[in-house]
């Protein structure tokens, strides 16, 4: 692209020019006048509109005729002067005059990275490029070269995101110097031309060395390869590289550390899937994280083959990431599951996740690294005679490469007669240089005496001649997820030795009623002595377990059975994904992007907000606890799995999207919906008798809700409950000039918000309060302060007020509403019982909720947050039974007070009453 990128103008701007201009206070009026002869009652800025803007000039600074011409180029709709404006609010210094242009527009020709060939292409004669960059380019920011991106500058580096600050001269005089970058790497990428393959699959690899996982993602392509038009993405070179570009069909990488950022990596995946775009991308390694939430939200369904185990992935980031976003999740093994539900315990109750061990890995044949001459090099026929004990991987301590060590003394200890060698073949292992781990081995081998017995080999493409001559594998790994190297020892019939709990090896070995006897206690090197010395000794046991191996490792590992089944995965997951749903939600009007969108990522495109609530919706579904922050409601108003429930043919069987379906079947009424009262700007006070009860264990929102209380006409009585008597003054001072009564209560800190609202609705029985609120400081030790926080505003907002007086909006809805009991916030996130649905049964039970036989639903919607109006005669109930509070510190799940918070809605209705949803626009969190 050489010409500079149009500019469209919001519709809602065009039509409110005269507002706008006369706002701006540039409109000089008297110098207008003067120019022109219109009568005194005429408005000055509705003639220059209709007709002054060809013959006067609004102000002694601006030139429209001079700058007409440049701004109908770059697509600026509107009056001259109105283009002007539009222009300032983004950079206010940006020229209105010839003399002003030309003074910026000489400093911007003298950069380097300004190219008036490239930028000027198709420009009418007369017009200069510098001057159309100053004018225009400058404030859009369009590109003044191909060698520099204003926009990508500014987000990459954050700090400069100055008020004024030319980006085009902080690059030119610092950012160049400095190292910054002027463009994104994706600028860069060499991609094919002229591609016209429409079924391409993206394998993803976090690196091309020649290990595990590298090996893994180079199989799947060849694998593929019959299958679709597979393009690899390897973001960090090795040794396989030459391998993945003869096996693909288009390669891209690899790229650098420092372009493993969100910036980057995004214009990465927008370039990848422009240009290839894929049916759906398989991201091998939790470390290809960066690039699945990008792909995701630009429609390409994800399958997660996800090998390590959480418990060293870090940041744990790089979790969320992935399982937040993947269509489908794929371990290796359960352990390895295991490991990842340790961290996200919400993993277990979401959809599409599967433990399936891959097949053998075809070895390719690389040049090997050239031996240092520190390690020993024997062929495989120049091994020691007698029983060979192989160990094999990269020399470090997840590999357990010590414990090989410790277990070799143990043999020699349990069978000093037996001659036997202990032979590690991998590269690491070197005592001069490697002080962290390899000179502890040197020591520990000399010290054990054990020169003699254990060998170090360096990594080699003929590695299965070792498996030949080894006798058993020694799988010592302290945590090792589906090893290859065991998977083709396994193949061989190798007997192989695994601890319990440490590798998926050995989750394989444990399922066979033979090869389990191969399973020793976790890191147990006496137990894998004992075993050794038995296969070295009893030839007709050492047969039997050959024998097991081989049969279990035929029916476990296979390679086409797995690669068939990520495929089915995909592809699915691109039906899903795509289709006449997607382009229902692109066209859809009532999709709320701040619900959508995380708030630290807004969604302006239609096709990537319609892409983010079909990714979501594949990956998440029916999730009994979804705990996804992306995750999201698409509309106010609506639970997603509430209707897909209700409707198991239509969502889950064939795969609709359930709003989209809820939306083309008439918006059915149902437990999946409910109103919603969007407030408007300006409500009367209400006739209604509120009272509010606010709960501050910290006071630091307590100014805010004051200040909010006051943008509202009606009167409120305040009761306000907090835990020790000094902070009860502070709060007298902050509601001292509240309109209304003001109670201040001081309760023990017991039950946190909850137990006080309790005790103060008990209270204000018999006091004839039409409307009770409930609202707190919503910040605990347990709580994400920042988080906390901006959960505070955006119920303060929607609740009490801000841009709207919403208190008086609520009070005045339920006047002519006898039938709403509870209005409670529209909650982006979708939220469930969590740990808390079995004490929420007793609880509905004991309050005459429920009977105790009937199951609570698993899903619905609740004040999440606890912070609500209701009427006291709905939720009168929370006074009738004795409640047992936590003490602190309270757990941040799982309590009575979480399973209390989830019934409000559940009480409401029980009493007779409907449940209102409140939505002020644009509010987030």
């Amino acid at each position: 692209m050489k010409a500079p990128s149009r500019h469209e103008m919001p519709q809602s701007v065009e039509n409110d020019e005269h507002r706008l201009i006369a706002e701006s206070g540039l409109f000089d009026e008297e110098f207008y006048r003067s120019q022109v002869a219109i009568p005194f009652e005429q408005s000055a800025i509705d003639h220059y509109l209709s007709s002054g803007c060809e013959e006067a000039a609004p102000s002694r600074i601006f030139d429209g005729v001079f700058l007409k011409p440049y701004y109908e180029f770059g697509g600026l709709r509107g009056s001259a002067f109105f283009s002007w404006l539009i222009l300032r609010a983004v950079d206010e210094n940006v020229p209105g005059n010839s003399e002003a242009a030309a003074a910026r527009a000489h400093v911007i020709s003298q950069s380097p990275y300004f190219d008036s060939v490239w930028y000027g292409a198709d420009l009418p004669p007369g017009l200069d490029p510098a001057i159309l960059y100053a004018l225009v380019g400058e404030p859009l920011g369009h590109r003044p070269s191909p060698n520099f991106d204003p926009l990508y500058y500014v987000e990459r580096y954050p700090d400069l995101k100055i008020p004024g600050l030319r980006l085009l001269d902080h690059f030119s005089h610092h950012g160049a110097s400095e190292g910054r970058r002027g463009t994104s790497v994706a600028d860069g990428l060499v991609l094919a031309e002229d591609w016209e393959p429409t079924d391409s699959v993206l394998v993803i690899a976090h690196e091309a060395s020649r290990t595990g996982a590298p090996l893994l993602a180079l199989a799947l392509v060849r694998e593929l390869t019959q299958l679709h038009t597979v393009v690899s993405v390897v973001l960090r070179g090795g040794e396989l590289m030459d391998a993945f570009t003869d096996a693909s069909r288009a390669l891209v990488g690899p790229f650098e550390y420092q372009d493993y950022v969100q910036t980057e990596m995004r214009r990465v995946a927008e370039r990848i899937v422009k240009q290839y775009r894929p049916r759906y991308a398989i991201a091998n390694s939790i470390e290809t994280s960066v690039l699945v939430p990008h792909l995701a939200a630009m429609g390409v369904p994800v399958i997660a083959l996800v090998h390590e185990f959480a418990s060293y992935t870090r940041p744990v980031s790089k979790l969320h990431d992935m399982f937040h976003w993947a269509a489908h999740v794929v371990f290796p093994a359960r352990i390895v599951a295991e490991s990842a539900y340790a961290v996200m315990p919400q993993l277990r109750s979401r959809g599409n996740i599967h433990v399936i061990a891959q097949g053998r890995v075809n070895l390719p044949s690389v040049v090997s690294k050239a031996i240092t001459g520190k390690e020993k090099t024997l062929d495989a026929d120049q091994l020691p005679d007698g029983f060979v004990i192989l160990g094999a991987g990269h020399v470090q301590m997840r590999k357990g490469v010590d414990i090989f060590v410790s277990t070799a003394a143990a043999v020699r200890r349990l069978a000093p007669d037996l001659h036997v060698s202990f032979v590690w073949v991998g590269g690491g292992y070197d005592p001069e240089e490697d002080m962290g781990y390899s000179v502890y081995l040197s020591e520990q081998i000399a010290r054990s005496g054990l020169s003699d017995t254990v060998i170090f080999l360096p990594p080699t493409d003929e590695i299965d001649k070792y498996y030949s001559r080894a006798n058993t594998f020694f799988m010592c790994s302290r945590l090792d997820p589906q090893p290859n190297v065991g998977i083709d020892v396994m193949l061989k019939g190798v007997p192989l030795v695994a601890f319990d709990g440490a590798s998926g090896t050995a989750e394989v070995l444990l399922s066979d009623e033979t090869a389990c006897e191969l399973v020793v206690p976790h890191l147990d090197v006496q137990a894998a002595a004992q075993v050794f010395c038995r296969l070295a000794g009893d030839r007709t046991w050492y047969d039997r377990m050959s024998e097991a191996v081989a049969a279990l490792a035929a029916r476990t590992y296979r390679m086409s059975t797995y690669v068939e089944q990520i495929d089915r995965f995909g592809v699915e997951a691109a039906r899903l994904t795509g289709g006449a749903d997607l382009d229902a939600l692109i066209h859809d009007e009532f999709l709320d992007a701040d619900l959508i969108a995380f708030p630290a990522a807004p969604i302006a495109d239609p096709l990537e907000l319609a892409n983010v609530v079909m990714q979501q919706w594949a990956a998440n579904g029916l999730v009994l606890d979804p705990s996804n922050p992306f995750f999201r409601r698409p509309t106010a108003g609506f639970h997603p799995q509430v209707y897909a429930a209700a409707h198991a043919d239509e969502c889950l069987k064939e795969g609709r999207n359930p709003y989209v379906h809820w939306r083309q079947n008439g918006q059915l009424h149902g437990a999946w919906s409910r109103e919603v009262l969007v407030p408007s700007a300006k409500p009367s006070a209400t006739r209604l008798r509120l009272a509010l009860h606010a709960h501050f264990h910290y006071l630091d929102h307590a100014w805010d809700l004051a200040y909010r209380l006051s943008l509202n006409s009606s009167s409120v009585d305040l009761y306000i409950t907090t835990d020790i008597q000094s902070k009860a003054k502070e709060l007298d001072l902050v509601f001292r000039s509240h309109r209304g009564d003001v109670r201040i209560i001081v309760l023990p800190n017991r039950g946190r918000d909850i137990a006080p609202f309790i005790h103060v609705l008990s209270e204000l029985e018999g006091h004839n309060y039409e409307l009770v609120g409930h609202v707190h400081g919503k910040k605990s030790s347990t709580t994400d302060e920042v988080m906390g926080a901006e959960w505070c505003r955006f119920l303060f907002e929607n609740l009490i007020g801000g841009a709207t007086p919403a208190m008086d909006a609520i009070a005045n809805a339920l006047e002519s509403r006898p039938n709403v009991g509870l209005i409670m916030a529209e909650d982006p996130h979708i939220v469930g019982w969590n740990k808390n649905k079995s004490i929420a049964a007793d609880l509905a039970s004991a309050m005459g909720i429920a009977p105790v036989n009937v199951e609570l639903p698993d899903f619905f919607d609740f004040p999440l947050g606890t912070m609500f109006w209701a009427r006291p005669s709905a939720i009168n109930r929370l006074t009738s039974v004795a409640l047992d509070y936590p003490v602190e510190p309270v757990a941040d799940d799982g309590t009575i007070l979480h399973a209390l918070e989830r019934l409000i809605p559940f009480i409401v209705r029980a009493a007779g009453f409907d449940v209102l949803g409140v939505r002020v626009p644009g509010t987030t969190w």
